[in-house]
């Protein structure tokens, strides 16, 4: 009998029956490296995840950078279509599957046509020779012998690394997914090349995802980019290749995915089979892996702690997973790549046509492909996490599967089991779905996105340079309450979903909101103020769209009286310079019918002076002592949005007062280099005067470890209209804030 139910479900869903344990999420990939496309496809997706071919063309474009690719990465495109799943930017449930073109088909239509091609006409085309000399460490000989073969053609098409590009295109889904329904943000780089390791620290985290994508190799750390891009161009000039050590990082996994009560459930092994599985990966650890092995037991635990009512771990050697299943602790997993096969000093072997001693084929290949690998094994994490959360908390829309997660974390809270990165997280996301122009690498890649110190950042960053537009843009948000948040009937986004993510958050990207503010600057949550935009991208900045805000708009404003201001202001914002708080408070406060009032426009009022001729006339200190008592008596009678000066919020006294009203304080974000651009030369702004982007620069340095500690939410402005940002806005405040 249980031979014949087995049958039926293996018949049924036409699966090995191994896959059958929890495969609620499944994906697939067709296609040839030559051939006309890449196919992929993801089934079990719930519907109404954000997602759009700009965001998918961008990870994709992630994918074709790093120093020491092949000239393929040249022109490579990656043209990318989604062809079924989703709808005006959203998945309806279904299978979504994308279609992503090889720029060279038409050289190669003949040679991999699917349908037969005419003998004359194969005779004539140099590629259609048969290859015969099969490559040490790639899958050409087994492949050959396992598939009854004369040709390596047919294995190494599909064996190619090009086959990555399609789990990238699903990876790119299921970190939306993950983003949306759990707030999870996944981030990698690389550790090592060859024999040149970064310095070990505290990993990376979102914040810095951009400055990691901006290093030519994907290496956070300065130094050692320069020193792996020295290392690369020595083997390159030897005529060798190299491999070396990616690390992927996941931020606020609640704990609990995955199980312990099977081999093929546990999270530690899924992810490493998933991780293997990329080409040429041989090794996975995750935490402090292979070096636990060399200490005492009680030396390589994560104790278990109390703190702030929460659980938490004193360290977290184990990477985030114990017993099969995620802590709650950042998921820390690393992978060794080991050299590319494909060396361009022949390499011995043999020619199975003829059985005489050989060198073997070398076809165009990369020197070092490591940075491109650590995005690929972002998408394979990605795609496991994703299935491992459909698996713990179900959902037909990305809606049901956050209520269900918002259930679970609510129930561990009452039994006083939390995990701090999940206690105080949940809500908001809304992803750009927006067409995003992506840039393409050229030739001066490998000169040009060299890393740059801190001095030369606040330089370059002065020019409106965009970030890649390869980056989905994402509203990050710290939210203490995980309750659904709807916002005003007939004026928000239906589609924008509710989500949390941990501290430490986002990435820049370029925008069209302006906002004509003060001079202060505010890094959101962990915003990499000081990274450097890519140098491969073309400067570009977003103009405004009709509904968007413009530089020569108002600012300020006086507070409407239709409401007494007596109360504790329902939202206050905060952020840099160009950041959109006066532009998106005026539209929070008209649609929930409440007053608006800028912390300037207030010091202003009460000095009888403009705040230039404040700084000017009495200096920073003064200005900052009557800042202080103009926010204090704003804090307790003004009943509206209340936008703040970023700078206002280093005073101590008033980060006690925003703590004790418990009104939610909401981070306006945008890249440095858009802000630069929107303020343009500073002269209204005091604190920016003379070098807009080395000030912007040194003072989001100061200011952002101060905003980590109050924001409640950090909500992105950029490429989004303004009605957008309104619109999460007021889904992300309590309740009694909009009523």
């Amino acid at each position: 009998m249980g031979h014949t139910v087995a049958a039926l479900l293996v018949a049924h869903h036409n699966l090995p029956l191994f896959c059958q344990t929890g495969r609620v999420l499944r994906w697939m990939t067709a296609g040839e490296s030559h051939g006309p496309a890449l196919v992929a496809v993801l089934d079990g997706l719930p519907s109404g995840v954000d997602i759009t071919t700009a965001v998918v063309a961008g990870e994709l474009a992630r994918r074709r950078l790093g120093y020491g690719r092949g000239a393929r990465m040249g022109f490579e495109t990656d043209e990318v279509e989604l062809t079924g799943g989703t709808r005006h930017g959203r998945t309806m449930g279904g299978p979504v599957a994308i279609r992503v073109a090889n720029a060279e088909w038409a050289k190669w239509r003949a040679v991999m046509s699917a349908d037969p091609v005419d003998a004359d006409l194969l005779a004539g085309q140099a590629r259609n020779a048969p290859l015969t000399r099969p490559r040490p460490g790639h899958a050409d000989l087994a492949g050959m012998q396992k598939h009854d073969l004369d040709d390596i053609r047919p294995i190494l098409e599909r064996a190619s690394a090009r086959e990555t590009a399609a789990r990238v295109a699903l990876g790119a889904v299921a970190k939306a997914f993950l983003a949306q329904a759990l707030g999870v943000r996944i981030v990698s780089h690389v550790v090592a090349i060859g024999a040149v390791a970064a310095p070990e620290g505290s990993p990376p985290g979102p914040a810095d995802a951009d400055r990691i994508d901006a290093s030519p190799v994907r290496c956070r750390d300065a130094a050692a980019s320069a020193a792996m891009v020295a290392h690369i161009d020595a083997v390159r000039a030897a005529g060798d290749t190299l491999g070396g050590i990616v690390e992927v990082l996941a931020y606020g996994l609640p704990p609990g995915l995955g199980s312990h009560t099977q081999w093929d459930r546990r999270l530690d092994a899924r992810l490493a089979g998933a991780l293997t599985s990329i080409q040429a990966i041989k090794a996975v650890e995750f935490g402090d892996g292979a070096d636990l092995a060399r200490r005492t037991g009680s030396a390589a635990q994560d104790e278990i702690i109390r703190a702030d009512g929460a659980i938490a771990r004193r360290a977290n050697h184990s990477g985030g997973v114990e017993g099969g299943m995620s802590t709650g602790a950042v998921l820390r997993a690393r992978a060794a790549m080991k050299p590319i096969s494909t060396v361009p000093r022949a390499l011995a072997t043999i020619d199975t046509a003829t059985g005489a001693d050989a060198v073997a084929i070398n076809q165009r290949s990369d020197v070092c492909a490591v940075p491109a690998a650590a995005v690929v094994a972002e998408a394979m994490v990605a795609l496991v996490l994703a299935e491992a959360a459909l698996e713990k908390f179900g959902g037909d829309s990305v809606a049901e599967t956050r209520r269900n997660a918002e259930g679970y974390l609510a129930r561990l809270a009452e039994r006083g089991l939390s995990v701090p990165a999940i206690a105080a997280t949940a809500a908001a996301i809304d992803t750009i779905v927006e067409p995003a122009t992506t840039a393409q690498p050229t030739s001066t890649v490998a000169t040009t996105a060299q890393p740059t110190s801190t001095s030369t950042v606040a330089t370059t960053a002065a020019a409106p340079s965009a970030p890649r537009a390869a980056r989905p843009a994402i509203d990050i948000v710290h939210n203490a309450s995980i309750a659904a948040r709807p916002g005003p009937a007939g004026e928000r986004a239906a589609h924008s979903a509710p989500r949390g993510a941990p501290a430490g958050e986002p990435p820049a990207f370029v925008g069209g909101l302006a906002e004509p503010v003060h001079a202060q600057p505010a890094p959101g949550a962990g915003h990499p103020a000081t990274a450097p935009a890519p140098a491969f991208m073309p400067p570009r900045v977003a103009p405004p769209r009709e509904d968007q805000p413009r530089e020569d708009q108002p600012r300020g404003g006086e507070p409407h009286e239709s409401r007494p201001l007596v109360a504790p202001p329902r939202v206050v914002l905060i952020g840099l310079p160009g950041s959109g708080k006066t532009t998106v408070g005026r539209r929070v406060a008209t649609l929930l019918d409440i007053p608006f009032a800028d912390s300037d426009d207030l010091i202003a009022r009460r000095a009888g002076r403009a705040v230039t001729e404040i700084f000017a006339a009495d200096g920073e200190e003064a200005f900052r002592a009557l800042e202080a008592d103009v926010v204090s008596d704003a804090l307790t009678s003004f009943g509206g949005v209340l936008a703040l000066g970023g700078g206002a919020v280093m005073d101590p006294g008033t980060r006690r007062a925003l703590g004790e009203s418990g009104v939610p304080v909401m981070l306006l974000r945008a890249g440095l280099p858009t802000l630069v651009a929107r303020v343009g030369d500073g002269h209204s702004r005091p604190l920016l005067a003379g070098d807009p982007g080395r000030r912007m620069a040194e003072l989001a340095a100061v200011r952002e470890p101060v905003y980590r500690q109050i924001v409640a939410h950090t909500v992105d402005t950029e490429r989004r209209s303004l009605a957008r940002v309104a619109d999460v806005i007021i889904k992300l405040l309590p309740v009694r804030s909009r009523l």
